[in-house]
């Protein structure tokens, strides 16, 4: 599922998943933020990270709603000494720090630069 999946196939293939007629659903990170209820899965695996740990907050938000039966495991895949890798440190520096506190848009950019990433 992606994000140009048109609207009566996407509602067709969560509705299909959800029945139990694939054991595994491949969604790309804007579409899975986007209006699913996918209560069928009990595990979400993340293997290309976005910066913006929110984003990736709600895409795995649609395995935790109304009417989920099973325990869900999360996963994060980062292999080493990637760009990858890199996000994920991103995701906890920004995480720690206080909300009231945010960095601001040009800190962010002086910390992707010193850190190398851009």
């Amino acid at each position: 599922l992606q994000g140009s999946t048109p609207k009566e196939k996407r509602a067709a293939m969560v509705k299909a998943f959800n029945a139990g007629s694939a054991s595994v659903f491949l969604i790309s990170l804007k579409a899975g933020g986007m209006g699913l209820n996918l209560t069928a899965a009990d595990i979400v695996i993340h293997y290309n990270p976005w910066w913006n740990q929110a984003a990736q907050d709600q895409a795995t938000d649609r395995a935790h709603r109304i009417g989920q039966q099973a325990h869900v495991q999360v996963y994060k895949l980062i292999a080493k000494d990637t760009i990858e890798e890199r996000i994920l440190e991103l995701q906890t520096y920004f995480c720690s720090t206080d909300p009231l506190d945010q960095p601001s848009v040009t800190a962010l950019k002086n910390h992707l630069l010193v850190s190398g990433i851009f």
